[in-house]
């Protein structure tokens, strides 16, 4: 059997924490080139694969009430395969605005509440057909992405 090697493409929009995809064995090389949809892609799968990454509560918290966001998810749902990447656990979303990345003084003057949020997920992941990965920390994202990916990979290579 042959080694699984793939590029990776990375939106050039992605300025903040990225992911790197050092010591992967199976990432050749990453790219950065503007993707219409999504972060990051396979070389070669850009109209079948689509992750979108969040990298903080605060963004997606941002990001959910928006009419772009909304697109991007109908722009998503396009896709064979399409995932909403949260670098954060299910516990950040629902606690909202009740978590450490917001400060304390200005956690009363948030009217956006974690519930809110949560169901906007479910509805979003239904409505759009987007897997939404809760990972609990930016590594364990970027790990899952690389499985995901190789998995992925393999089915359609």
């Amino acid at each position: 059997m042959s080694r699984i090697k793939f590029n990776v493409l990375r939106d050039t929009r992605e300025q903040k924490n990225f992911w790197i995809f050092a010591n992967y064995d199976v990432v050749e090389n990453v790219i950065d080139q503007k993707l219409d949809t999504g972060d990051y892609t396979i070389e070669g799968m850009e109209n079948n694969l689509c992750i979108e990454r969040k990298h903080s509560i605060n963004e997606l918290a941002k990001n959910i009430i928006e009419d772009r966001f909304e697109r991007e998810l109908e722009r998503m749902s396009k896709f064979y395969y399409s995932y909403l990447i949260l670098e954060f656990g299910l516990d950040d979303v629902y606690n909202y605005p009740n978590v450490d990345c917001v400060p304390y003084r200005v956690r009363k003057k948030v009217k956006l509440r974690g519930p809110f949020i949560f169901k906007k997920l479910a509805e979003m992941s239904v409505k759009y057909r987007v897997s939404i990965i809760p990972c609990g920390h930016p590594k364990y994202a970027e790990e899952m992405v690389v499985s995901l990916m190789k998995r992925i990979y393999e089915a359609e290579y």
